[in-house]
């Protein structure tokens, strides 16, 4: 089983809190050939990594970016090579699209649907409209109510809301309308997260006013928990809430089980494992990272897809290559922490077994490197349990958690 990624780099705006790789939409977007991009991009990944062509695909997340920009014809066209290109898991597909609230088209979505896609995730962040407008959304709280009532009314009853806390001069009292307001809108997931003053966004390099202290935001955070298992959802990962098993994104978990996936677009990235006889058929990890600029990444795949097929193999082999794209092998003392950076955010216990199988390490290696002189330790710090579950405080804590594995 394997997951696919595809990234559509565009926004109206792009948000000071925000460090995706999104750019602002031209004047005359070049939509097509973006899709003629992408398809060729996953010919080439085809070629690097053969046994791709006998996967079966079980979710497929386009994400951006804002995804909703993108036209139906393009979508369709898109999907529908993927269709013909992969096996289907027999459980279905889940195909998701991240919309925006100020980025949405009746007719967007109801063509979205007729082309396999089966889940939205919209991005409304707030249903404040000053913390709205603070992050610089080009959105209104009705805009949200309005996406998620259009979204309904086109037949999706699989929807994700993205929901950030710890806002400029957010409150309690506003952190919990939020949640409330949320609800209200009869979603089957959340997605709540805090937000963060990463590099390389306007954010980190003019800090708003008023972000709420440790404390309150440790409030804010609890507060919030309690009141969405009040409401019947269930946190199956640190940020990600469900009301049922069935509403959970399977393309997400399959991030955090270190399953793999093919990244295609402009700054994607993959995880691609292989078998490697000159290292005993062991299991090895390779990822792949695309060019961040749109422009870029179009001329190198198309570069590449001009190409005579016998020379597409080694093309993006260990290095970077015309196609822009970089494939390396983590490295084995590199992908524990790999392992344990996905795996620890999962609210269910691990195994050393499946560590091992997902690694392709040793039993013996895995309990040299992680069981004796990690776990053992956060055990007794009730950062983990026995069973190799994170817990509440561990939760807290996650980033030094999971660090103490690197």
């Amino acid at each position: 089983m394997i997951a696919l990624y595809i990234h559509i780099p565009w926004c109206i705006k792009k948000c000071a809190y925000c460090d995706f790789n999104s750019h602002r939409l031209p004047t005359s977007p070049p939509f097509a050939r973006y899709t003629d991009a992408l398809i060729n991009d996953l010919k080439h990944q085809y070629s690097l990594f053969p046994h791709l062509k006998n996967s079966t695909i079980s979710s497929i997340f386009i994400g951006g970016g804002t995804p909703s920009l993108y036209p139906p014809k393009e979508m369709h066209r898109l999907l529908q090579f993927v269709f013909s290109s992969f096996q289907c898991a027999d459980e279905g597909i889940e195909v998701t699209v991240e919309a925006n609230p100020g980025a949405i088209d009746s007719q967007y979505f109801s063509a979205y649907a007729e082309a396999g896609v089966n889940r939205l995730s919209i991005g409304v962040q707030s249903f404040n409209d000053c913390l709205l407008k603070q992050l610089g959304r080009i959105h209104c709280s009705d805009d949200n109510y309005q996406a998620v009532e259009l979204a309904h009314q086109t037949g999706f009853d699989r929807i994700n809301l993205d929901l950030m806390y710890a806002l400029p001069q957010q409150t309690l009292a506003v952190a919990l309308a939020d949640l409330q307001a949320a609800v209200s809108c009869e979603t089957e997931h959340l997605s709540y997260y805090q937000l963060t003053l990463e590099e390389n966004t306007g954010f980190y390099r003019r800090p708003p006013q008023g972000i709420p202290d440790d404390d309150l935001t440790y409030k804010i955070a609890n507060q919030g928990e309690k009141f969405l298992t009040e409401e019947g959802f269930i946190s199956y990962e640190v940020s990600a809430w469900a009301r049922e098993d069935n509403a959970q994104c399977q393309h997400n978990i399959n991030y955090w089980n270190f399953g793999d996936y093919i990244g295609i677009g402009a700054g994607a990235h993959g995880k691609i494992s292989i078998k490697k006889e000159e290292v005993g058929n062991r299991l090895v990890c390779m990822r792949t990272q695309h060019r961040n600029s749109p422009l870029s990444y179009m001329q190198g795949i198309e570069k590449i897809s001009k190409m005579p097929a016998s020379l597409l193999e080694n093309v993006g082999k260990q290095g970077k290559c015309v196609s822009g794209m970089l494939v390396t092998e983590v490295l084995e003392q590199e992908i524990l922490f790999e392992y344990m950076l996905n795996r620890l955010r999962l609210n269910r216990p691990f195994s050393i077994a499946e560590c091992q199988r997902m690694t392709g390490l040793s039993r013996i290696y895995i309990e040299d490197k992680v069981v004796i002189p990690v776990a053992k330790k956060m055990i007794e710090k009730n950062d983990i349990t026995n069973t190799y579950q994170t817990t509440h405080l561990g939760k807290i804590f996650l980033n030094d958690l999971i660090w103490e594995f690197h």
